[in-house]
């Protein structure tokens, strides 16, 4: 009696296959991470503030963020961001929409928030707080396991208000133009749920909208960059 063994092997020539899709979208790029799905997002971004406004005391301390982003039916979204390093602290809540062509996506979306800012240094304190909004559009691409982004923002700030010391307060209740944010960001992931991200922006604002705190004499904007990381579950 006899047995014959054999070992089944692809036919030659046949196609690869393909890599597996996430089973999450992504967390900045317009597509968003699917309806009824939602993805947080912990991260960091640092800006460089032109040494013109800041003088000696040029920050590079990084700003730790966070993000909730849930998408909704007909390419609709919403999302909450939040960043804090107590002497610059803003929370946003946002919604948008987004649509997508083959590779290509775009969206619009609009953001409210508040910014809250306080310093202590020896006796002397200053605190202060605004309402913000950042209406803005997207622009994306797809290109295998990697999202790419391309963001425009306004910058409006709202009923501001500083407190310098105990009895020195400065209100502003119009609205005000700030300046522009334009980010350009990377998502690539890593596993069916995973994603790291990486950008880079350019800001383009009043001396006083980050340096708060410098009392600028000049309603001169600046340019200057943001770099930012983080990773998204």
């Amino acid at each position: 009696m006899t047995c014959a063994l054999g070992i089944a092997s692809p036919a030659l020539g046949a196609a690869p296959t393909p890599e597996p899709a996430p089973e999450l979208g992504p967390l900045i790029h317009p597509d968003g991470p699917g309806k009824w799905q939602w993805r947080v997002g912990v991260g960091a971004h640092v800006d460089i503030l032109p040494r013109r406004v800041v003088e000696s005391e040029l920050r590079t301390f990084p700003l730790l963020t966070a993000a909730l982003r849930l998408g909704l039916p007909a390419g609709f979204w919403v999302d909450a961001k939040i960043g804090v390093i107590y002497i610059d602290n803003e929370f946003n809540i946002g919604t948008g929409w987004s649509h997508r062509v083959k590779n290509f996506s775009f969206g619009l979306h609009d953001h409210m928030g508040m910014w809250v800012g306080f310093l202590g240094l020896a006796g002397f304190s200053a605190s202060g707080f605004n309402f913000i909004n950042r209406p803005g559009a997207q622009l994306g691409i797809a290109a295998g396991p990697h999202r790419f982004s391309l963001t425009e923002e306004a910058i409006v700030t709202l009923d501001a208000h500083t407190r310098l010391g105990d009895q020195t307060r400065a209100a502003r209740g119009a609205a005000q133009f700030v300046g522009l944010q334009t980010t350009l960001v990377a998502e690539s992931f890593f596993a069916k749920t995973s994603e790291i991200y990486y950008g880079f922006g350019v800001l383009w604002a009043l001396a006083d909208y980050e340096a708060w705190i410098a009392f600028a004499d000049t309603r001169q904007r600046f340019f200057y960059p943001r770099f930012l990381a983080g990773y998204a579950f």
